[in-house]
């Protein structure tokens, strides 16, 4: 039977890249290229992207309008595009998801010798983007780390889109001066889902409480300094306005200096899915733009049905 992500990539009337579709498995992990070039080399980008849904659900559609947009947004760039097919929850909690984030990873780096790599989520995709990157220098006690000369330079950039950074909200979700109380009726989430699907995926209290690995934004003194020099230095970071996490990424884009952070106005959770002329979509072009040292083309109505 096919996964989540085969299904969803299956349901397109036509195949609009290279190996579009194509399994990418091994020991711990299956994912899938949305655009893969025959001859890719180890310099060519590839861009791993991690889909949103509160660790419960599987890719959809939206997410790989998305992606089909910035692929054709730079032609002039041997870019290849791959995404993880994660396990969900509840059948499987933390921390399998950071177990294959970080197997697909290493095998990346250490068999296809890939040496050029961005790394983009939503929600709670942006969650295991950033487990991903504190595993590169803390070691994630459960996953194998990559032996790659690479492994401290490959990464080029990161891209968080609305990233679901604390999965503890019960303490905040009654203090009316927080965002997870203000945006209560603007946003497309609502805080009893949240708490629901955080349980899913870490039933233990105590641990998206105080583990960074869970809720990154919840640093105990155990823990202060778990992020100084985990980010590259091109990072990405955009969040709405009227989102109930919004106090929350605005807080982790403070206390991690990510310079490049970027409020929509008016915008509610991964704005960018929803809204046909969302500006993060211009921002994530503008940044990868920098990234990929190339210019970009208008393709912000694509789609591929």
């Amino acid at each position: 039977m096919p996964t989540s992500a085969a299904k969803v990539l299956g349901w397109t009337m036509k195949k609009p890249f290279k190996n579009y579709g194509k399994k990418y498995a091994s020991d711990g992990f299956t994912a899938y290229w949305l655009v893969e070039l025959d001859d890719r080399q180890p310099e060519d980008p590839v861009l791993i992207f991690c889909h949103g849904g509160g660790f419960v659900f599987p890719l959809s559609l939206p997410q790989v309008w998305l992606l089909t947009a910035i692929v054709r947004a730079f032609p002039s760039v041997r870019l290849n595009v791959l995404i993880l097919d994660y396990s969900l929850s509840p059948e499987h909690r933390y921390p399998t998801q950071i177990e294959e984030i970080a197997s697909l990873y290493r095998h990346l780096l250490d068999v296809e010798a890939c040496e050029n790599i961005v790394l983009a989520g939503e929600s709670c995709g942006g969650n295991l983007i950033l487990a991903l990157l504190a595993h590169l220098k803390h070691g994630f006690p459960t996953a194998s780390p990559t032996t790659s000369k690479c492994k401290d330079t490959a990464v080029k950039g990161a891209i968080l889109i609305s990233p679901w950074v604390n999965l503890a909200i019960e303490a905040v979700v009654h203090d009316a001066d927080s965002s997870y109380v203000k945006n209560a009726h603007e946003d497309i989430l609502n805080t009893e889902r949240l708490c629901f699907w955080a349980n899913e995926y870490c039933p233990d209290k105590l641990t998206r409480q105080t583990s960074p690995w869970v809720s990154p934004v919840l640093l105990i003194k155990e823990n202060i300094g778990f992020w100084e020099n985990v980010l590259p230095a091109r990072t990405l970071i955009t969040w709405g306005e009227e989102e109930l996490m919004k106090d929350d990424v605005a807080r982790f884009a403070s206390m991690t200096n990510i310079s490049n952070a970027f409020e929509v106005p008016n915008g509610v959770h991964v704005d960018v899915l929803f809204q046909s002329k969302s500006p993060v979509y211009d921002k994530i072009i503008a940044f990868l733009e920098g990234v990929f040292e190339a210019k970009s083309v208008d393709s912000s109505t694509s789609t591929i049905l």
